[in-house]
């Protein structure tokens, strides 16, 4: 019984998985948050929702179910805050959603 509570303290708990180590854990953030921002800086926000780079006028599905439904959504509007956030339009970002700012900010804390 002692050995199987250290093994699980040391993390070694056998050929079964678990959960990841913390190093491949911030890994996962860390690259995560880059895709964040490079996706951010490359997007842009058109009239009728947000594109991709280089397909300007096709503008990407809407995803939020909420909306969907007809329920007011707390957070839409943070996806184009933080591509005209990424863009440099601080104004728009501020639009689009008030504390995607905020978002953006813990998103780029996290690259080091």
């Amino acid at each position: 019984m002692r050995e199987k509570l250290r093994d699980r303290e040391l993390g070694d708990e056998g050929s079964g998985g678990g959960a990841l180590c913390p190093q491949a854990s911030d890994a996962v953030f860390l690259v995560g948050a880059v895709v964040i921002v490079l996706l951010a800086v490359s997007m842009s926000v058109e009239a009728d929702g947000v594109s991709l780079p280089g397909f300007p006028g096709r503008r990407l599905p809407e995803l939020c179910l909420a909306r969907q439904w007809g329920f007011e959504c707390a957070t839409c509007g943070v996806t184009r805050s933080l591509i005209s956030l990424g863009n440099g339009d601080w104004r728009g970002s501020v639009h689009y959603h008030p504390f995607g700012w905020l978002v953006g900010l813990i998103i780029g804390m996290q690259v080091p």
